[in-house]
């Protein structure tokens, strides 16, 4: 009886593996092509950086994005999504977000660590988010993250 039981497990193992087997081996004969890829490798031309596998199209040709440090003209360019340029020329570096201190140099809010935004009017420097009523000209200034009618709500 213990011989039958084993040949009885051994045999459903057995189907179990040979179904596996046949449905891979349909899968790929099934003549389903995979998809290509709408996203051209690096040293490829382009137009727009969604075109580029890297997602970063660089005086028109796709390009491997840049660490923290490295020089950058737009955000696509930086593994981090932020470059401090004001993209009129590659002046710019790619920097880590939420990074600056408050009275820090930056040239953009995210730049800034949370509470904090950019104030080109304190010389480029993160600066304490407003409370409710502060006058305001962007959401960012307010501790809020909303500005309404020029004032923090």
């Amino acid at each position: 009886m213990k011989f039958i039981h084993t040949l009885f497990i051994a045999l459903i193992f057995s189907t179990a593996l040979l179904l596996q087997v046949q449905a891979a081996s349909s899968a790929q004969a099934s003549g389903v092509p995979t998809p290509p890829s709408n996203n051209a490798p690096n040293g490829s031309s382009c137009k727009k950086s969604s075109e580029c596998e890297s997602g970063n199209c660089m005086y028109s040709v796709c390009k491997q994005k840049q660490h923290d440090g490295a020089h950058c003209y737009k955000d696509a360019s930086c593994y981090s999504g932020l470059c401090t340029s004001d993209k009129k020329s590659v002046n710019g570096k790619c920097v880590h977000p939420h990074s600056v201190w408050r009275g820090g140099k930056c040239k953009k809010d995210a730049q800034c660590v949370h509470g904090t935004f950019c104030s080109i009017l304190e010389g480029d420097r993160c600066r304490t988010t407003f409370g409710r009523g502060h006058s305001c000209s962007r959401d960012s200034v307010c501790r809020s993250g909303l500005c309404r009618k020029r004032k923090c709500t």
